[in-house]
This record gives C-alpha cells, structure tokens and sequence, in this order.
C-alpha cells in the first residue's frame, strides 16, 4: 500500500506506539505503587505493633539455641 509509505504516517505510528508504550508503563507503575502502599498502610497498623515482642522472641530464642549448641 502507498499509504504506509507517507513519511507523515509513519512517524504518526511511531508516536502513538511511544504513547501507548509509556501509557502501560505508567500503569504499570502506578499498580505497582498501589500495592506498596497498601502493604506499608498494613504494616504501619499492625505489623510495627509486634516488632518489639518479634525481637524479644528472637532473642530468646538465639540464646536457648546458643545455650543448647554449646552446653557439653
């Protein structure tokens, strides 16, 4: 087809395939940060309120397991 040929054409096929290229990519991102937000709203309310009872686990826990490894 002669049509495909017009240089006017192409470039407008260039333009809107870059458009659309960066349309999804900003959807894309925007679910991405969608998600993150939500997980960080979660974790803001309910996970901080356990860190400190996670580490005074962890840390008991450490130290039965160091006590355990090297008791002879």
């Amino acid at each position: 087809m002669n049509l495909f040929k017009n240089t006017f054409i192409q470039a407008l096929g260039v333009a809107a395939l870059v458009y659309l290229t960066l349309q999804a990519l900003g959807w894309g991102l925007e679910s991405v940060l969608n998600i993150l937000e939500s997980f960080a709203r979660w974790y803001r309310y309910s996970g901080s309120k356990w860190l400190e009872e996670i580490a005074i686990a962890a840390g008991a826990g450490f130290l039965l397991i160091s006590a355990v490894i090297n008791s002879k």
